[in-house]
C-alpha cells in the first residue's frame, strides 16, 4: 500500500510530465524558437539516472516516481535534440559527463550511494550553468511555461521527502534550487530582451 508520500511524489511528477511533453512539441515544432541546450541535457540524463538507481539503492521511493520522469524525459530530450542537429560540444560538456560517470563507478566501488549523490549534485549543478546562460542571454531559445511546471513538479516533490536527511532530502532539495535558478534567469532574460524591443 502506497504511503500519502508516495502519492505526493507521483503529482510531483506528473507536473515534470506536463513540462516534458510541453518541450518536446516546442522541440519538434519548426517554426519554434525554443533550442534546449544539449550539454545540459546529456548532463542532466547521466545525474538523473544515477541519482535515480543510487538513491533507489539508499532505500528512498517517496520521491523517485520525479526521478524516473527526469530520467525518460531527459532522455527524449536529448534524442529530440539530436535529430535536430544542433549539437556544439565544448570540453566543460565533456568534463560533466564524465564526472558523473566517476560518480556511478564510485559508488558501486564504495557500496555507499551517499558518494554518487554528493558527486551527482555537484555534476548537476555545473550541467545547469549553459542553461542558465541560455534563458539570461538567449532567452528565445527557453520556454518559460517549461520551467514554470518544472518548478511547480520540484516543489512539490519537497512534501513527498519522507524522511529528512541527506539521502532522502539532498536531491530533491538541489533540484528545487536549480529550477528556481533557471526559471528566474529565463523569467529576467526574456523580461531584458522585451525591454531592448520596447
Amino acid at each position: 500500500m502506497q504511503n500519502i508520500y508516495t502519492w505526493i511524489g507521483f503529482l510531483a511528477a506528473l507536473f515534470s510530465v506536463f513540462a516534458y511533453v510541453r518541450l518536446a512539441k516546442l522541440v519538434t515544432n519548426p517554426s519554434s524558437d525554443v533550442a534546449p541546450n544539449p550539454a545540459s541535457w546529456l548532463v542532466w540524463l547521466a545525474v538523473d539516472g544515477s541519482i535515480f538507481v543510487s538513491s533507489l539503492a539508499a532505500g528512498v521511493t517517496t520521491t523517485m516516481a520525479v526521478f524516473a520522469v527526469y530520467t525518460i524525459g531527459c532522455l527524449v530530450i536529448v534524442v529530440l535534440v539530436f535529430r535536430t542537429g544542433k549539437i556544439e560540444w565544448k570540453p566543460f560538456d565533456v568534463v560533466c559527463l564524465v564526472t558523473s560517470a566517476i560518480a556511478f563507478v564510485a559508488w558501486k566501488m564504495t557500496g555507499d550511494p551517499k558518494i554518487a549523490i554528493y558527486l551527482n549534485i555537484a555534476v548537476a549543478t555545473a550541467g545547469t550553468v549553459p542553461t542558465i546562460a541560455q534563458g539570461w542571454l538567449t532567452p528565445e531559445q527557453e520556454d518559460l511555461r517549461v520551467w514554470q511546471y518544472f518548478l511547480a513538479g520540484g516543489f512539490v516533490n519537497l512534501f513527498a521527502v519522507e524522511k529528512w536527511d541527506f539521502v532522502n532530502g539532498a536531491p530533491p532539495v538541489a533540484v528545487f534550487i536549480l529550477q528556481v535558478l533557471l526559471l528566474s534567469a529565463v523569467f529576467l532574460g526574456k523580461r531584458k530582451a522585451k525591454l531592448e524591443v520596447g
